[in-house]
């Protein structure tokens, strides 16, 4: 054997020798997983829901159907008829509106609406919004959204009553808020 040859069978040797032995493999068992829990917890939608302030005065309650989107989280505002006075949603992918009065910010540029992403308005006769999707990629996104539930108060100025951070699990449904109560 040439030295080079001998040098490096010398070398594994050695290190062979400094290698513990593999200990013996332990015997596989087939294992069984079970099967998804039909039980599992639903995505908490009340989150929606008021009174959740200090006021009270308000009966918004939350109700949601799942889409076929599962990538778009839907939103809905319907007011009862004896609601009359302006209400809004506006979701934003950033404090669009987080002083509590001032202008609906996704219709006004000069007011924030880079950031609203959409957002649209109940009054008088007008008692349903059109359906407001928002995609995974905002919701799931460095700011996330955030869903801005507003009403007319004296003057007709609008104040932000329910700011509510849109968690990833909605995605798949449509949220129907229902204005029952003002």
């Amino acid at each position: 054997m040439a030295k080079p040859a001998r040098a490096f069978a010398a070398a594994v040797a050695t290190i062979a020798a400094l290698v513990p032995p593999a200990a013996a493999a332990p015997p596989t068992t087939p294992v069984t997983l079970a099967a998804p829990s039909a039980t599992a917890a639903a995505p908490n939608f009340t989150i929606y829901n008021a009174p959740n302030s200090q006021d009270s005065e308000d009966v918004v309650t939350a109700s949601a159907v799942p889409i076929a989107n599962k990538d778009v989280v839907e939103f809905v505002l319907t007011t009862a008829s004896q609601v009359t006075w302006r209400k809004e949603l506006v979701l934003c992918a950033m404090a669009c509106d987080s002083t509590p009065t001032g202008t609906s910010y996704w219709n006004d540029p000069d007011q924030g609406a880079n950031f609203a992403l959409d957002g649209d308005y109940t009054q008088d006769s007008k008692h349903t919004t059109k359906v407001m999707p928002i995609s995974r990629t905002h919701v799931t996104g460095l700011v996330g959204v955030t869903l801005y539930v507003k009403k007319a108060k004296a003057f007709g100025n609008m104040w932000v009553m329910y700011p509510v951070k849109v968690p990833a699990d909605h995605l798949g449904y449509r949220i129907t808020l229902t204005w029952s109560k003002d």
